[in-house]
């Protein structure tokens, strides 16, 4: 078992403590390397977002929402 809400799910159910310690340690594992894998998809959603507002801005000429330039004043 890999996935955290499956290891999680036994955690809670588990009535034998030598099993219930080694679910927890897995589930913490399976935790933390979810979180790492999170963390990293979320800069580079940040980085394609950024590489889209290039485009936009520089190549199809939409305004650039941080210049400070207001729209129809």
């Amino acid at each position: 078992m890999s996935d955290w809400r499956i290891l999680c799910e036994a955690a809670v159910c588990e009535t034998n403590p030598t099993v219930l310690k080694q679910l927890v340690h897995e589930t913490e594992d399976a935790l933390f390397r979810r979180l790492l894998e999170l963390s990293k998809e979320r800069c580079e959603i940040a980085e394609a977002a950024d590489t889209l507002r290039k485009i936009k801005t520089e190549r199809l000429d939409w305004p650039n929402p941080s210049s400070g330039r207001r729209i129809g004043v």
